[in-house]
């Protein structure tokens, strides 16, 4: 739509050379960008951020089972502590 719209500005030969700076001039601005998101990618897999991005997922998935190793371990010391749970009487009760 866009296009068709700038065509039919077009009305002399200056027209049409401001029309192909114009192009020419969107085409680098959008190759620019392109080549700004290609440098983003190929920093982003970088060996040493590949490195680094996997142990804070080990750090995180660590934190967890060390959060749930840590309840379930204290809900059976619990259970233990129960059936465990003597009392002791002293001699001198008679």
């Amino acid at each position: 739509m866009m296009l068709s719209k700038s065509l039919g500005n077009i009305k002399t030969l200056h027209d049409l050379r401001m029309e192909k700076v114009r192009l020419r001039y969107e085409s680098m601005r959008a190759e620019d960008a392109m080549n700004d998101s290609l440098g983003a990618i190929g920093r982003m897999f970088t060996v040493f951020t590949f490195i680094q991005k996997t142990g804070r997922r080990l750090r995180f998935a660590y934190g967890i089972f060390s959060g749930l190793a840590g309840l379930a371990s204290r809900f059976l010391y619990k259970k233990v502590k129960k059936e465990d749970d003597t009392r002791y009487t002293s001699i001198e009760e008679d």
